[in-house]
């Protein structure tokens, strides 16, 4: 049996047989068997980092608003990490924002969701939503006592279950102060 050796394979043992101290590899390519199939590129600008991090999301801020239950902030569900109760930064940074103005008075925490899937299943991840933004209000310092999270489920609909944007608006977290 001939063994046959491929340019990859030799391109593999190559970059395996030599240790990251050793910039030859980067400075000294081996020469291109056929060069005429690739165009000359200038060389890199010396401006240009070579690291590009992914863009950061913009900072969200919500604005509360003024009802006859008090001040009410409304997180929809894109607060929370995607299938998860898990807050994102950005909803760190508004409930940040409430601590600071609002650390001496009673939070009311609640849960909703849509109609989509079991209705218990439903009811269990709206209240899994309020404790997680329960806790976080714990860990920046508000007293526990000053706290009340509920989850209601698909019982409160705001919108139209029956579209896809009615079933986004239900998917939410009110916080309010009374």
């Amino acid at each position: 049996m001939k063994k046959v050796i491929t340019p990859i394979y030799l391109i593999l043992l190559y970059s395996c047989a030599t240790t990251v101290e050793s910039p030859t590899i980067l400075d000294n390519p081996p020469p291109l068997k056929n060069p005429s199939i690739w165009q000359e590129l200038p060389p890199p600008s010396p401006q240009i980092s070579p690291t590009v991090l992914p863009k950061q999301p913009a900072f969200v801020k919500i604005i509360p608003k003024n009802t006859e239950r008090g001040i009410v902030y409304v997180f929809s569900e894109a607060f929370f990490k995607a299938e998860t109760a898990n807050l994102s930064p950005n909803a760190l940074k508004n409930l940040d924002l409430i601590v600071a103005k609002y650390s001496n008075r009673q939070i009311l925490i609640e849960g909703h969701t849509d109609n989509v899937g079991n209705a218990s299943y439903n009811l269990g991840l709206s209240q899994r939503w309020a404790n997680s933004v329960r806790f976080a209000f714990i860990e920046r310092g508000i007293k526990s006592n000053y706290i009340v999270a509920k989850g209601f489920g698909i019982n409160r609909p705001i919108a139209n279950n029956y579209t896809e944007p009615g079933r986004q608006q239900n998917r939410r977290i009110e916080i309010i102060i009374p």
